[in-house]
């Protein structure tokens, strides 16, 4: 038996460091939203719904990863994005409810809906891609 007195378990550890990573992108994302920017228009109106995607795409296959890793019991593939997803909803609807105290910044349910899509495909990504990596590697 274990002695868990001493502080948490390997297993514990992995699955709590599992989620410092899409923490931590969270906390950049949280301090780059809280500054004032000016954008030209266009990069406005149609490159930043894809950066929002790009970025929120990257938290969704962190946030993918650390369900999938940061569970004790595997979840099945619709679990893990739906759930990676859901969280990345979250954060970035709380980030266009930040950006609305920050000077020059205002909140766009367009930003959120852009969030949203990125946060989808990313955990999809990254759910395929490792469980294919798992069959592929189970095969060899």
């Amino acid at each position: 038996m274990e002695d868990v007195s001493r502080g948490a378990t390997p297993d514990r550890q992995r699955r709590l460091s599992a989620w410092l990573l899409p923490a931590g992108l969270y906390v950049a994302i949280t301090v780059q939203s809280s500054f004032t920017i000016h954008m030209p228009v266009i990069a406005e109106r149609f490159q930043d719904k894809i950066l929002h995607a790009v970025v929120f795409g990257l938290l969704g296959a962190l946030l993918a990863r650390a369900v999938s890793r940061g569970s004790t019991r595997q979840p099945s593939a619709l679990v893990t994005v739906v759930i990676a997803t859901t969280v990345a909803g979250l954060l970035g609807g709380l980030d266009e409810v930040h950006q609305l105290f920050v000077p020059g910044r205002s909140a766009d349910v367009y930003d959120a809906l852009a969030d949203v899509v990125g946060a989808a495909l990313g955990a999809s990504a990254y759910t395929v891609g490792a469980r294919l990596w798992a069959w592929r590697t189970r095969e060899a």
